[in-house]
């Protein structure tokens, strides 16, 4: 870990509070090392309060203050915000995590030689349980990728993707969790059906979920065999399966992968 290095964020909302938290929290760096800028300034110092982050009005202060830069803002205020400070970008390590934009996008937004690399995490990073897709084109020097790894693999499964794949790939990593999510209500809504407290039901879906990903991420078994293991010949278990079979479950999970991958 590099205590020494600063990051600073431009723009900070949901995801890049994740960011933000996750760091502090899994102590990659130190609080006082972040380093932040919003739309809202106001707004963000009330969701800040007791962060220990340092709070900027304007973006060159936070890119004055980095030595790595995360681009958090929207992707259609991406370009705007590049313009703006594209002369004290050049001289830093730019990390976007704005979708959609990709190298070859940043190359012609950016000046000649500001070392820049693509990004997408998912929101699970808060918790040091993320994942973030990286594309496999970038201006990172060897130094600067390895700073970049040593500061997001404490908190996130760092997964290289060429640019044709980038989408797919952030889809599962950073949609799904919303999928997730509903399977988790869904879940608690069975249990307090059959009497379970929905705050007891809704932790064990989620440790159920941690549990069977970590068993996967362990084993490398494949999904159809680690269903099998669980369904004995006439148990409950193969019973509810069959019902989940019969309503197209995974059926309707492609279907919702689809329907983002055709926006």
């Amino acid at each position: 870990m590099n205590n020494k290095t600063t990051v600073g964020f431009i723009g900070f909302g949901q995801m890049g509070k994740a960011l933000g938290k996750g760091m502090i929290d899994y102590q990659v760096i130190p609080a006082r090392h972040l380093y932040a800028c919003s739309q809202h300034y106001e707004k963000l110092l009330e969701d800040c309060k007791g962060w220990g982050i340092s709070i900027k009005k304007d973006p060159k202060e936070v890119i004055k203050n980095s030595e790595v830069v995360i681009l958090a803002v929207k992707p259609d205020q991406l370009e705007k915000v590049i313009g703006e400070n594209k002369e004290e970008l050049q001289a830093k390590i730019v990390i976007s995590i704005a979708a959609v934009h990709y190298f070859a996008d940043l190359e012609k937004m950016f000046l000649p030689n500001t070392h820049h690399l693509s990004a997408m995490p998912n929101t699970p990073i808060e918790v040091g349980q993320g994942i973030m897709i990286l594309e496999d084109q970038s201006s990172l020097t060897k130094a600067e990728m390895k700073l970049f790894k040593e500061l997001f693999e404490p908190i996130s499964l760092l997964v290289t993707l060429d640019p044709k794949l980038f989408s797919v790939g952030g889809t599962i990593a950073g949609c799904a969790p919303a999928f997730t999510a509903m399977y988790i209500e869904a879940l608690g809504d069975a249990g307090v059906k059959y009497g379970l407290k929905r705050e007891k039901a809704y932790e064990l879906a989620a440790k159920m979920l941690i549990g069977t990903g970590e068993l996967y991420l362990k084993s490398h078994k494949h999904p159809a065999l680690m269903k099998d293991e669980v369904c004995s010949p006439g148990g409950s278990t193969i019973r509810g399966v069959t019902e989940l079979e019969k309503d197209s479950f995974k059926g309707a999970v492609i279907n919702a992968v689809d329907a983002i991958e055709k926006k």
